[in-house]
Parts: C-alpha cells; sequence; structure tokens
C-alpha cells in the first residue's frame, strides 16, 4: 500500500520528546535561530512595514525609515497567511548583528517573484559585499552566493510560483534545495555573515530590489539533520500549504 511520505516523519515528531508540539504546530524556537521573520509579526506605520519583528529572540528586526522603501503586508494571500509584498523598485528592511556568524548555516525562504527576465530578484543578502548571504534569482537561474564572486544556482524561469528554498551555506559543500528537492551542491563562497538585508542585493548583478512575496524567513547556525531538515519542511507545508518531498 501506498503511504503519505510525511507519515514516517510524523512519527518521528511524536516520538521525538525534546521537539514538541507548541499550540498545534512546530516550534522553531527550538533550534536557536539566529532570526525568524514570519509575515504575520510586523510594524504597520502608513499602510506599510517599517518593522518586521524578529521572533527568534534575538531582537533583530529587520528596519526600514524611509517610508517609501517599505513593503505592504498582504493578508491571506498563502494558504490563508500574510506574505511581505516588495515592489520591485525600492522595497527592502535590513538588520545588523552585533556578532558575525562564521558558516555552516542554513537559510530557509517561503517567497515568490513576479520580475521580469534579466532582472536580479534578490530574496535576501548580506549588508556589504564582504559578508554575503544571498539567495535570488537572476538571468533563468535561483543562486545563492556567500562571496562576491562565487555562485551556486539552478535553472529556473519566472514567473515563481510560491516555493520554500533552503539554502545551505557550508562552502565548498553548500546545497540549495527546492521544496525539499536537491537542486544543487557545490562551493558557493566562504564569507561570513553580520547581517541580512531582505528584497535587495548588495553587488553588481545582485543589485536588484525582489518584484514579489516572502512569507517567511528563517536562518540557523550550524547545520540540520537530514531529520531536522524536513522537520521545518512539514511545518512550511502545514502552514502554507506548499507541497513539498521529504528529503533522505
Amino acid at each position: 500500500m501506498n503511504r503519505d511520505p510525511w507519515q514516517k516523519y510524523a512519527l518521528e515528531l511524536y516520538q521525538q520528546q525534546t521537539k514538541p508540539i507548541v499550540d498545534g504546530g512546530f516550534n522553531p524556537l527550538l533550534y536557536s535561530p539566529i532570526v525568524w521573520f514570519r509575515a504575520d509579526d510586523v510594524v504597520i506605520d502608513g499602510g506599510a512595514v517599517s518593522q518586521w519583528n524578529d521572533k527568534s529572540g534575538n531582537g533583530y528586526h529587520a528596519l526600514q525609515a524611509t517610508p517609501a522603501n517599505r513593503p505592504i503586508q498582504v493578508m491571506g494571500a498563502l494558504g490563508e497567511q500574510p506574505v511581505l509584498r516588495f515592489d520591485g523598485t525600492n522595497d527592502f528592511l535590513q538588520m545588523t548583528f552585533p556578532e558575525t556568524y562564521s558558516q555552516p548555516n542554513s537559510l530557509f525562504a517561503i517567497w515568490k517573484s513576479n520580475g521580469s527576465t534579466g532582472t536580479a530578484q534578490a530574496v535576501c543578502d548580506g549588508v556589504t559585499e564582504t559578508q554575503r548571504r544571498l539567495l535570488c534569482w537572476y538571468n533563468n537561474q535561483i543562486l545563492m552566493c556567500a562571496h562576491y564572486s562565487t555562485t551556486l544556482g539552478y535553472n529556473s524561469s519566472l514567473p515563481l510560483n510560491y516555493l520554500i528554498s533552503s539554502a545551505i551555506f557550508n562552502t565548498s559543500s553548500s546545497k540549495l534545495y527546492e521544496n525539499g528537492t536537491l537542486k544543487i551542491t557545490g562551493n558557493s563562497g566562504d564569507h561570513t555573515s553580520n547581517g541580512l538585508t531582505i528584497g535587495r542585493g548588495n553587488n553588481q548583478w545582485a543589485l536588484g530590489f525582489l518584484n514579489g512575496d516572502i512569507a517567511e524567513i528563517i536562518a540557523i547556525n550550524g547545520l540540520l539533520s537530514t531529520a531536522d531538515h524536513n522537520l521545518f519542511l512539514q511545518y512550511f507545508t502545514s502552514r502554507y500549504g506548499i507541497a513539498t518531498t521529504p528529503i533522505v
């Protein structure tokens, strides 16, 4: 009999007493994230988002002081959940960490792009050219980059429907997943990280602004086990209704 591929992971979730269900859903705080941004937790000022609250407990809130450069919150856009919508022109948010994080790091993003071919679409990046954590679409590829001259990516055409990107920054052993499927592995660069820019890139061709939506971003210092990576995917599937494939 064919079984739901998530069945064994549901059982594993039940059995792992150190990783409990909280309020009916998986709790990312058990993994001590560096930052955790979800589109239901923002500060609205003048009809737009001036602050994206960091749910990690670290207080690394993403800010935008200029009203014209703020994204908007769109309720019920994805699986009845809100998203932040970036205009592709000048919208972005930014925060700086009080410490520097070396690789490996694990980054999850739930996002989509409505952008035009030839224009870079950055989900996030670092705050300087020497502290990169780039996830973007550019030139018919979804790319990750932790160095201004090193990229790792796979073919993908616009427009993009909502997807879950898992970017594992681990120098020459980096990996990029889409909805649980490993798309490419290799070298994405060796930069450390001292902050994030959301909705805009910070170097040369990747200066592009995102024309699209972001529902959630979680960054974790270190690597996740396969089982834990799958628990995150199951959480995203349950919350947003995006079909995923378990990693084996």
